[in-house]
């Protein structure tokens, strides 16, 4: 032997420090590594479920806001004839050919078809409230303007 040291033996100051101290980091780097890995998984797979549940939001408040204003359009043409049908109610019952009772009933069913009305167009309104959210827009904002 020619008396010198085996690396990393700690004869010499300092050599055994930065040696072992390099293990260590490679050792603490290898059990951390599984460890960071789990979190940036969990971390991928929240912000994709994130990303999803507020694209199916999108889709659905959407739909809503379609198939509600097939519902405003059906109910304005229910009020118009509703309200037609008590006008006309009322011509018959000025002329004696429809009772109180005709006339009554026509004029509650032009009230109902009118609320009906307001509560649909309530219901489009807000899922249009609803779709802006979802997509991330202002709820204030002019849509018109761009």
């Amino acid at each position: 032997m020619t008396g010198r040291c085996p690396a990393g033996s700690g004869d010499h100051p300092g050599e055994d420090r930065g040696l072992q101290g390099g293990q260590r980091a490679e050792h603490d780097e290898e059990d951390q590594a599984p460890d960071d890995d789990a979190a940036e998984d969990v971390a991928r797979a929240r912000e994709q479920r994130a990303r999803l549940a507020a694209r199916d939001a999108i889709h659905r408040y959407w739909n809503t806001v379609h198939s509600d204003i097939a519902s405003s359009r059906s109910a304005r043409a229910q009020a118009k004839a509703s309200e037609e049908a008590s006008r006309l109610a009322q011509d018959r019952y000025e002329v004696g050919a429809a009772t109180q009772l005709d006339l009554l009933q026509a004029q509650r069913d032009a009230y109902s078809a009118a609320v009906a009305r307001i509560q649909s167009d309530a219901d489009l309104a807000n899922a249009r409230a609803q779709l802006r959210l979802a997509a991330g827009q202002d709820l204030f904002a002019d849509s018109s303007r761009k």
